[in-house]
């Protein structure tokens, strides 16, 4: 008698590590991912070792939160019944629904479509998150940026073919698997290394190279499909030659000075001159030298890109703290740049560097307000939301103040700036912000009162961390051991109950459509208003 595969779980499960898995014969039976810039998840359901009979682990890796189980052992057989034995392994599956989906190879095509069909009969949100992916199908950037409010451009024409697939055909097109690929690649570096949190947290998270140690491992066990033909690679540009270093700071002053010196720089040469420039000016904090920054920094936005802006801008803020630099250092991006989020960076950074008056305001706040009355900033929303993001509600005072200098595109900027850790404070500029507006009714405190709940129902529905934060700054960054002071912190059911009563006062008080019955479903609550009156997005969603 032929004998049978069989998986048999243990009653409680025995934690391993990442460590324990890492370099092991991973025979993986499915695959999920999620594509997430602040927190992608890997989850797998393998078996360790090549034993006839050998553990069967549940992992969740996630950059800063991983998990590793025994949950059973698997025998080999020589017939097995994979439709149950799938059933089963789904149990252990929770959470929002993966976007990335693999199985075994081990099972044929037909077979792969019923599992897959079945695995996505586990999630909730599955018929909400796999027509996103069906609308953006092939694009996966811009999708996540979508569902996290941010503005991208239309999608474009979906595939005829695709248009009327299956669910499980959508997440098995060859066009989606090895976009989705990388882009969570992407995703996981970026959490790491594209995001603000602190050089604690980068240091203890699971390095991509380490993640990808343990991903490629397990993909040689499952179905892939032919990747993509990629379009001819373009011909490299001729590699520049090195930027000599300067032999003294009055080098790279004259440099500075002699236009002619450094107008045709481009790449990581224009870059590494910008950041030598603004050293020196956080170090003379010379006047004089103000126009030719500004001549500069327009050049840099204009040839570089702002994601290697922003990674340049993190370079320049490491030195400026480490040699004890004044806060001036961050004013060429703060001013002249116009990507929110590369502005947003160097407000945060500039914040860092400032020194503390008797109120605990930074001294540098007096150079802010000119800035803002007199509308310097290339990007004010940036500037403004950087503030609001520190989440220090001491600072509310003048952002009320600076607010009334942005236009409707401005508060627009300032709603998608914000940071993976979400705090009380920003929540509450917010909510104070349309307190105010609520009971005007002229079409731009109606629509700036749209944008303000938005920030709000965004930050309730986009909380990777289930946790939200009342803390103070403490300044300069270099001269304090904790440069951010937990004051509070609530899970985020109990801070919805700790707004509730201010988000149904603002339901009850604005006019229809409600805007705010759909921030109050994305914090968890249940609107007040008659459903004839609230306002509901057009997908459906919260």
């Amino acid at each position: 008698m032929a004998s049978s595969a069989e998986f048999k779980f243990l009653e409680t499960p025995v934690e391993f590590s990442v460590e324990d898995i890492e370099g092991a014969h991973l025979d993986a039976l499915v695959i999920t991912g999620i594509v997430n810039p602040v927190g992608p998840t890997l989850t797998f359901l393998a078996t360790v070792g090549r034993a006839p009979e050998r553990p069967l682990v549940y992992a969740m890796l996630n950059p800063f939160r991983c998990e590793v189980k025994q949950i059973g052992t698997f025998t080999d057989g020589e017939t097995w019944f994979p439709d149950q034995a799938f059933a089963d392994l789904f149990q252990y599956l929770s959470g929002s629904c993966p976007t990335l989906v693999l199985m075994s190879k081990s099972l044929d095509s037909e077979t792969r479509s019923r599992v897959t069909e079945n695995l996505f009969s586990h999630f909730d949100d599955a018929e909400g998150i796999i027509e996103n992916v069906r609308d953006f199908f092939g694009d996966p950037m811009n999708r996540v940026s979508h569902s996290m409010g941010v503005d991208v451009p239309a999608p474009g024409p979906i595939p005829p073919e695709i248009q009327q697939a299956e669910w499980n055909e959508v997440v098995s097109d060859t066009r989606h698997i090895w976009p989705e690929l990388r882009a969570f690649m992407v995703a996981w570096d970026g959490s790491i290394n594209k995001t603000l949190i602190s050089d604690q947290m980068k240091y203890g998270a699971l390095q991509t190279e380490r993640m990808k140690s343990i991903l490629f491992s397990t993909l040689e066990s499952v179905w892939m499909p032919e990747p993509i033909r990629e379009e001819p690679v373009a011909p490299k540009a001729d590699p520049q030659r090195p930027l000599p270093a300067p032999q003294s700071l009055d080098e790279v002053r004259q440099s500075l000075l002699d236009y002619g010196s450094w107008a045709a720089l481009r790449g990581d040469n224009l870059l590494q001159f910008m950041g030598r420039c603004m050293l020196l000016y956080g170090r003379e904090v010379d006047s004089a030298l103000v126009p030719h920054l500004s001549a500069l920094y327009d050049l840099v936005r204009d040839q570089i890109d702002p994601e290697h802006r922003k990674l340049e801008l993190q370079r320049i803020s490491v030195a400026a703290e480490k040699f004890n630099l004044a806060a001036c250092t961050l004013l060429p991006p703060l001013v002249c740049d116009d990507d929110p989020w590369v502005v947003s960076t160097a407000m945060l950074d500039y914040i860092a560097l400032s020194h503390p008056e008797p109120d605990g305001l930074p001294f540098e706040f007096s150079e802010l307000d000119n800035l803002f009355r007199k509308r310097t900033f290339a990007s004010p929303g940036g500037a403004l939301g950087g503030i609001i993001t520190s989440g220090d509600r001491r600072f509310h005072p003048k952002l009320h103040e600076w607010k009334h200098y942005l236009s409707k595109d401005d508060v627009r900027a300032a709603t998608n700036c914000r940071t993976p850790f979400i705090t009380h404070g920003e929540i509450v500029f917010w909510l104070d912000w349309a307190e105010e507006l609520v009971d005007q009714r002229d079409p731009v405190s109606e629509s700036i009162l749209g944008l303000a709940a938005s920030a709000v129902g965004l930050l309730g529905k986009n909380n990777p961390y289930d946790v939200i934060k009342d803390v103070e700054r403490r300044f300069p960054a270099y001269g304090v051991k904790d440069t951010v002071v937990e004051i509070q912190s609530w899970d985020c059911a109990t801070y919805a109950n700790e707004i509730a009563d201010r988000l149904y006062l603002l339901e009850a008080a604005e006019a229809p459509p409600k805007v705010f019955s759909a921030v109050l479903r994305a914090w968890g609550l249940q609107p007040r208003a008659d459903l004839i009156d609230q306002f509901i997005p057009e997908d459906g969603s919260n």
